[in-house]
Parts: C-alpha cells; sequence; structure tokens
C-alpha cells in the first residue's frame, strides 16, 4: 500500500512540477525588440556652466585651465576619469611637444617608470597623453554631467554618463615643459644630426661601391625619416640623398661585352653571353656593380644571374644541335631585389636591356661540288614559302646520263628521300620523284647530288644522317674526282 502511495506522490510532484515550468515559461517577459535610441535624461547643473566655452578666459598668472569631455561610458566613474585625461591632452597640446617628446620629459624630469610611460602612448600623431602618475596635478574644479537613458520598444534598457570637467594645473608646469624643451633642444638636434649623418655616410658608402639597390634602398630610408629628426639641416640630406639617386639612376647602364650578333654551326660550342652593369660617371670612367641580378631571358628559358665583383654576369648556352636562331635578352630581375624601390626608380632600372641573337647555319653546306655538268631541281622557286599541307610535285634532270640522289635537310638532320640507283638517267630528260607534302613547320632544304659515274657508297632511300654524319657524305662527295654536280633548293614551311 505505502508502494503505491509513494509512486503516486512522486508522479503528482512530477506533474505539478512540469506545470510550474510551464507556467514559469508562459509568464517570462519577452525581450524588447527594435532598434536602441538615447535621450538625454537631464543634465546636472541644468545648464551648460559658461566654464564650457571660455575657459581660457579663467587663465590667471598662476595657472592654467582646460576643458575636458569624456565619450559615453555606462559608469559615471569612467567617464569622469576620461574627462580628466581629456584636459590633460589638451595641456600637451598647449605646451606644443609630440607624444614621444613629451614622453621623454615624463621619464627624464618626473622620473616615471618604463611601463608609466608605455601606457600613456597612444595610437595617434597628435599630443594624446594618459599618465595618471603626471597629471594628478591636473585638478578638476567642475564638473557638468550628462545623463542619457538608452530605449528600445518605449522602455530603458540602460543609461550612459558623459561628463565635461574644469581642470587647473600651475603654470609652473607649464614653464617647467617649456625649460626642458630649450635644454635638451640642442642634445636633440645633435643626436638627430648624428643619426642622418651615419645614414648618409652609408649611402655614399655603397654608391662607392656600387652598391646601387642597397644605396636606392637606403636614400628611400632617409628621405622618409629625415623631416622627422628634430634638426633644421634635414632638407640639406634629403638635398644630398637625391644628388646620389640621380648619379646612380642616370648613369647606371648594362653593357655587352663581346658581339651581341652571334654565327655558329651546331654542336659548336657557344661563345659565353657576357655582360657588364656600370655606374658611369663624368669622363670615360665606369664603377663596377656587383651582387646585380642580371635575368637572361631565352625563348621562355628564364635564368638569373648576380653580377661578380667586377659587375660581369655571364650566360653559358649548351651547344646548339640544330640550325636556327636564338634571341636573348639580359636586364635586370626586379623579382630578385629583397627590397621595394619606387615606381620611377623600378623603370629607369628596368629601361636598361642588351638583345643578343644567335644564327645557328650549317656551314658544309656552302661552296657546292664544282659543276661538271647540269643538274636541274623543280617544284619549287628557291626560297620559296608554303603551308603545311601544301604538296609540290618534285622533278630532276641532267643534260649528261648520270645517277642522282635527292635529300632533305630539316637543320637537324638530313633523309634520303630518292636515288636512282644502279641505272642511270637519260641525258635531257625529266625524271619525276612525286609529290612532297610537308607537315611540320620550319626552313628545309632539297639537297640534289649527281655523278656520271658512281657514287662510292651504298644507300637506301629513308636512310637518316646526323649533322656528322651528313657534313662527311657531302665533303667525300665533293673531293672525288669523277665527274659530279651539285644543286640546292630552300623552302620555307609555315603554319
Amino acid at each position: 500500500m505505502s508502494r503505491k502511495y509513494s509512486s503516486l506522490s512522486l508522479k503528482l510532484i512530477l506533474a505539478v512540477a512540469f506545470l510550474a515550468a510551464a507556467c514559469s515559461k508562459e509568464s517570462q517577459t519577452p525581450p524588447p525588440l527594435g532598434p536602441k535610441t538615447q535621450e538625454l535624461l537631464r543634465r546636472i547643473p541644468e545648464t551648460e556652466p559658461e566654464w564650457v566655452f571660455n575657459a581660457e578666459d579663467l587663465s590667471d598668472d598662476e595657472n592654467l585651465y582646460f576643458v575636458g569631455i569624456s565619450k559615453k561610458f555606462r559608469e559615471e566613474r569612467d567617464a569622469k576619469s576620461d574627462a580628466r585625461i581629456d584636459a590633460g591632452n589638451q595641456f600637451v597640446e598647449y605646451c606644443g611637444v609630440e607624444t614621444r617628446v613629451f614622453n621623454e620629459f615624463l621619464s627624464q624630469s618626473v622620473g616615471l617608470s618604463s611601463e608609466v610611460v608605455d601606457s600613456t602612448e597612444t595610437k595617434t600623431e597628435r599630443s594624446k597623453m594618459r599618465s595618471e602618475a603626471y597629471f594628478s596635478r591636473l585638478k578638476i574644479q567642475s564638473t557638468s554631467t550628462e545623463i542619457f537613458k538608452e530605449v528600445q520598444s518605449e522602455k530603458e534598457v540602460g543609461r550612459f554618463y558623459k561628463i565635461k570637467v574644469l581642470t587647473r594645473i600651475p603654470k609652473s608646469e607649464y614653464q617647467r615643459v617649456q625649460d626642458w624643451k630649450k635644454e635638451t633642444k640642442k642634445e636633440r638636434e645633435r643626436i638627430a644630426k648624428g643619426v642622418l649623418d651615419n645614414k648618409i655616410k652609408s649611402i655614399e658608402s655603397n654608391a662607392e661601391k656600387g652598391f646601387i639597390i642597397d644605396a636606392l634602398r637606403e636614400i628611400e630610408e632617409l628621405k622618409s625619416k629625415a623631416s622627422q629628426e628634430e634638426t633644421p639641416d634635414w632638407e640639406l640630406y634629403t638635398s644630398r640623398a637625391d644628388e646620389i639617386r640621380s648619379s646612380l639612376l642616370g648613369g647606371y647602364k648594362i653593357i655587352p661585352l663581346g658581339t651581341k650578333q652571334i654565327s655558329m654551326s651546331p654542336l659548336e660550342r657557344t661563345p659565353p653571353i657576357s655582360v657588364k652593369v656600370v655606374v658611369l660617371k663624368s669622363g670615360s670612367e665606369a664603377m663596377a656593380v656587383p651582387k646585380f641580378p642580371l635575368l637572361f631571358n631565352s625563348g621562355g628559358q628564364r635564368e638569373t644571374i648576380f653580377t661578380g665583383k667586377d659587375g660581369i654576369a655571364t650566360l653559358q648556352i649548351p651547344p646548339p644541335e640544330a640550325e636556327g636562331s636564338l634571341k636573348i635578352t639580359a636586364s635586370a630581375d626586379i623579382d630578385s631585389i629583397d627590397s621595394p624601390l619606387p615606381k620611377d626608380a623600378i623603370q629607369a632600372i628596368r629601361s636598361q636591356s642588351i638583345k643578343f641573337h644567335i644564327d645557328v647555319k650549317v656551314n658544309f653546306l656552302k661552296n657546292l661540288a664544282k659543276t661538271d655538268f647540269q643538274l636541274h631541281l623543280d617544284g619549287f622557286k628557291d626560297g620559296e614559302t608554303i603551308k603545311i599541307g601544301d604538296g609540290f610535285n618534285l622533278s630532276t634532270k641532267c643534260m649528261r646520263r648520270c645517277r642522282v640522289r635527292l635529300y632533305t635537310w630539316d637543320g637537324q638532320k638530313a633523309e634520303l628521300l630518292f636515288n636512282s640507283g644502279k641505272r642511270k638517267l637519260v641525258k635531257g630528260k625529266t625524271k619525276k620523284i612525286g609529290k612532297i607534302t610537308p607537315d611540320e613547320e620550319g626552313e628545309y632544304r632539297i639537297i640534289a647530288i649527281s655523278t656520271s659515274d658512281k657514287f662510292s657508297n651504298q644507300a637506301e632511300t629513308g636512310t637518316t644522317y646526323d649533322f656528322q654524319e651528313f657534313e662527311l657524305l657531302l665533303k667525300n662527295f665533293r673531293s672525288a674526282s669523277f665527274p659530279k654536280s651539285e644543286t640546292h633548293l630552300r623552302l620555307n614551311v609555315i603554319k
């Protein structure tokens, strides 16, 4: 019986708790909705005091007066403290010193620790100080308080305080700051002059050694900081820096060493591509520029090389394997310069560049064999240009009974296109070789060699020869004692 009663009681208790929670939930007041607004609730005193507008008129022989105005704060004491700090800021500006100078005054004259001085610094460039240790001398004479209420959905949800204070500080404090300024002015000027002297000496040293990037970087640093140093002569330093800058950029040159036009054969060792970076001075004097990044650009292949002590950078190119032309440009590698430079300096540096042109041709194609009889090669005109896929009918004719071989040369290899074999061609009769259709762009040659005797070697159509093999083949043919003839036709194939 007691167990049933206990079970029933527990159920009743849970039901009551559930209903109570539901009722409590329903009775909760929903949070106010809509935007928040602020309304002036009251002002203490009711009328704005006169000193808010004419505090300076209250100053006398012994005291200075300043008005400080706070921002809005939830706590009244925070607003009052902020207003007092603002009044202190007015005093600092009245003294005519910058924040960093006033910090030094506090440290040296008042004996504040570095912690206190650091806590007074502000993010703005104006003279905003927050030194409670110093401004304890700043006495509040009167206050004006504005109380605002914050309203949302016609209900008050909070309050704010904005306070204005009239403060007094002895004129002796102002005089103390001025006396300290006079005493330290010469020392500060001496230190500032020393800083700028060292900077200009470093610039001149780098310029004399040819380190123009370092010199240009330091010149920009000096020019950006010189006006901030406390010396009346700062313009003399920027003028000298501009002088050096003009001299470096005006005299900067990239000079090629050796010829810019190079002719060579395939597989021949390429002459080194060398340039020298200098700064030209008066007369013929040229100062080498070491550690200068030069970018050598050749058909998408890029390589950065830094100049040595002599200002020279050299690019070594592997021997080319085929005929063709190669253009190489040497210019400053701006991306390799660590420190950013102004746009006009970058433009001046980029304006200098040297272009090299390497022309690779096979010399053995010159000096054809001495003609003992006429050998004709027909199908296109010498030097003609055709498009890929356009075919031509090739034919040959000897003005004497002869054997003929035709080769194609693409600048890298040769291929035997036609071989008349053991039987000689009939004198004066045209032999049709067939239609030739190029499938790749480039410069080609059709080379015909002929003899009224027989060739010294056997060869099958389709045989290919590399540069050296084909050079030897032509050399042996041309030096042979039998009657011979040789004819070439050049063909340009484009897309």
